[in-house]
């Protein structure tokens, strides 16, 4: 039998069902992981390179499962690539990362999807984000 967190896990892009799909998933009471889309503030520089070996500084602002926020003075289109290292708190060492730009706006920041990263990295960034999940209790008894 499944749990809720596998069989969300193992619906098609249940972050962006709706209608009858996301009707029935409230309904029967599944909890969409929260530690899988949640973003947390990390504010941490780094100097990735791009796809033209050139350095670019780089403030990640956030990270969560899938990619990054980031803020830049370079200028960063949509398709850009970046690869960097990058320290979250609290870990033994730097995960690398792959990832592309997915968009930008005039003011510097950007978002960036991630294109690859070590299996034991990938393992470092799901157990440092949950840690910094939680799930607050309901105000009444359920």
């Amino acid at each position: 039998m499944f749990t809720s967190f596998e069989l969300v896990r193992n619906t098609d892009d249940f972050a962006n069902r709706g209608g009858i799909f996301g009707y029935v998933d409230h309904a029967l009471g599944y909890v969409r992981p929260r530690d899988f889309d949640a973003r947390y503030a990390v504010m941490t520089s780094v100097t990735a390179i791009d796809g033209n070996n050139r350095n670019v500084p780089l403030k990640i602002t956030d990270i969560g499962d899938g990619g990054v926020g980031l803020s830049s003075k370079a200028e960063l289109t949509v398709g850009d690539r970046l690869s960097f290292g990058l320290q979250l708190t609290g870990t033994a060492r730097p995960i690398q990362v792959r990832a592309r730009v997915v968009w930008t706006r005039e003011y510097g920041t950007a978002g960036c999807e991630f294109l690859s990263m070590p299996p034991v990295d990938r393992d470092i960034l799901r157990e440092w984000l949950k840690g910094k999940a939680y799930v607050k209790k309901p105000l009444i008894s359920v």
